[in-house]
């Protein structure tokens, strides 16, 4: 059935990758789609005023605040995470003051979240941008609610960290290469395009290393432009072109590194941020994509099919748009590199969503357009059929994507709630009814996100968490420092040791001597917190710490923040 349908669709193609026109309407109406992800972005920024905070955000916005008072990542103060983040972060603090007012302290909290979620827009315009650019406006509409209804666009696009500015980069160097690639595009302009292509991609890697999981699949995309015969250029402006990316991407990189060499950190920076995350402990990939699969079905569905489906154009020797030959290698590259990062938490997705989501745009849109032009060119028998194999195809994956699924909802009934969107989608074409109609399956699409979003609305409040940063910032003077596990409370004060955040992978890369190093400082006076955050992984990194603290510190009653007797 498959290869059935890789044999039918192409006929309904011109050489360019475009459908065929028919008199028929679109199967769907952009501008209900397009107001159902405007409604759901909105929820975003209400949710990211109210939900509560991960650790991560703390320290993120705690590296920013430590540039802010004059220290210098890497030689200073522990970060393995790129520079670039907390730099854009760091001047924000000068709108407030955060070491001396505990309201203002939280008011800069919310309002770098605010900025999380307009970044979070730009990503999801870019996607836009990315599938009008590729095909047209319905299928870059369609990509950007795919995105949006994803549980981890929303659990992490709108937090503090810098893999949603990163990520932004990134599209914006493809939506530059991409540009670059356009067949009315002239030398000059095609040789600037990539410049700023590598330039951006560049950036994006000094701002969140994760970015080097992108750079197989362009250095692909970039072979396939100087052997291609679809680029009217000689191999010498080709070169240019290509060195012109290459000299773009290493800019953002060597001014970083004569920063912090000029700085006495060059070797600091290459540790910690090379060096250290090759020793940090992982875990498997597979759990969070199968937990995505589960809650997006057709993301993966159509997102797997639609990359397949041009893949198997390509290998035809399909004439295809010149876009397809970038995000093909570039999709499957960030793919790859899910299964090859030590940890793969959810953040990393965002890298993976806007491009899985153009490959599922770009198939329902054809598959929902092929059987618009089908069931006016055969048969009903014939149609039933072709129709009754996808939906049996459909309806054994959903099967196997919740068999066995870890979730409060009866599996049937979640199978079952899919199967009916898509039967929505078969009898609205089969019946030819309007797009009206056919925006329905979008809307049933919105429901489970919808119920997510008002549900962790209802049952979160940051409140507990920013009740140990206002006692912090109430009760200690700025310089007073604060020893930390995991805890993240201490934003707005210096950390008293290097080591300021000790997550369980970080302590599992660091050595006996580094913890023995801990518990030494603070017997002998080498490091004298004003507070100490005993949490566990205080607790787990040196268990002598704990005894110290109890003989020379006392409980405040705050959460588990211990002050100096």
């Amino acid at each position: 059935m498959i290869s059935c349908f890789f044999r039918i669709l192409p006929r309904f193609y011109r050489s360019d990758g475009s459908l065929e026109p028919t008199k028929r309407s679109p199967f769907f109406d952009c501008r209900i789609v397009g107001c159902l992800t405007i409604v759901l972005y909105g929820l975003g920024a209400w949710l990211s005023q109210s939900r509560a905070f991960d650790q991560d955000e703390f320290f993120h916005l705690h590296a920013a605040w430590n540039i802010f008072i004059g220290w210098l990542p890497y030689r200073d103060f522990f970060e393995h995470h790129a520079p670039l983040y907390y730099f854009v972060l760091a001047p924000i603090f000068t709108l407030f003051r955060a070491e001396t007012e505990a309201n203002s302290a939280v008011e800069a909290i919310f309002f770098v979240r605010s900025i999380m979620w307009f970044i979070s827009g730009i990503v999801l315009l870019e996607t836009f941008w990315l599938g009008k650019l590729w095909r047209n406006t319905a299928v870059g509409v369609v990509a950007v609610f795919f995105v949006i209804s994803t549980e981890i666009y929303w659990s992490t696009a709108l937090e503090i960290r810098p893999d949603t500015l990163a990520v932004a980069l990134f599209l914006a160097s493809l939506i530059a290469m991409i540009q670059a690639m356009k067949p009315n595009v002239n030398a000059q302009s095609r040789s600037r395009a990539l410049g700023w292509s590598g330039f951006l991609l560049g950036t994006a890697f000094v701002t969140l290393q994760k970015a080097v999981y992108t750079l197989p699949g362009i250095a692909l995309a970039t072979c396939w432009y100087f052997f291609s015969r679809q680029i009217t250029e000689d191999r010498k402006s080709r070169i240019s072109s290509i060195g012109r990316q290459s000299i773009g991407f290493c800019v953002p990189i060597l001014f970083t590194a004569m920063y912090f060499y000029a700085n006495g950190a060059l070797s600091a920076l290459i540790n910690c941020n090379l060096l250290f995350n090759l020793k940090l402990s992982g875990f498997s990939a597979w759990p969070n994509l199968r937990g995505l699969a589960y809650q997006n079905p057709y993301l993966i569905l159509f997102g797997v099919a639609g990359w397949i489906y041009q893949l198997f154009l390509v290998c035809r020797g399909q004439g295809l748009r010149r876009e397809t030959y970038v995000l093909l290698p570039t999709t499957v590259s960030v793919l790859i590199g899910l299964f090859c990062i030590p940890v793969p938490y959810n953040q990393y997705y965002l890298w993976l969503l806007p491009l899985l989501a153009l490959f599922a745009a770009v198939m329902l849109v054809d598959l929902t357009a092929t059987l618009v032009v089908m069931r006016d060119q055969m048969l009903r028998r014939q149609w039933s059929l072709f129709a009754c194999g996808i939906g049996l195809i459909v309806f054994s994956a959903l099967i196997l994507i919740g068999h066995g699924a870890n979730s409060h909802w009866p599996p049937q009934l979640v199978t079952g709630y899919w199967f009916a969107v898509f039967l929505i989608l078969i009898f609205s074409t089969f019946l030819r009814l309007p797009p009206v109609a056919g925006s329905m399956v979008f809307l049933a699409l919105a429901v489970p996100p919808s119920v997510r979003i008002t549900s962790e609305l209802r049952s979160t409040t940051p409140a507990p968490q920013l009740e140990e940063i206002r006692y912090i910032v109430e009760t200690t003077a700025p310089t007073d420092t604060v020893l930390d596990g995991y805890s993240g409370s201490g934003i707005f004060r210096p950390s008293a040791y290097y080591y300021g955040m000790l997550p369980w992978n970080v302590r599992l890369a660091l050595s006996d001597d580094v913890k023995e190093n801990l518990f030494t400082e603070l017997r002998e006076g080498g490091i004298r917190p004003t507070l100490i955050l005993l949490d566990r992984s205080l607790e787990r990194f040196s268990p002598e710490v704990r005894d110290f603290v109890e003989q020379e510190y006392e409980p405040t009653g705050i959460g588990n923040i211990w002050k100096r007797t």
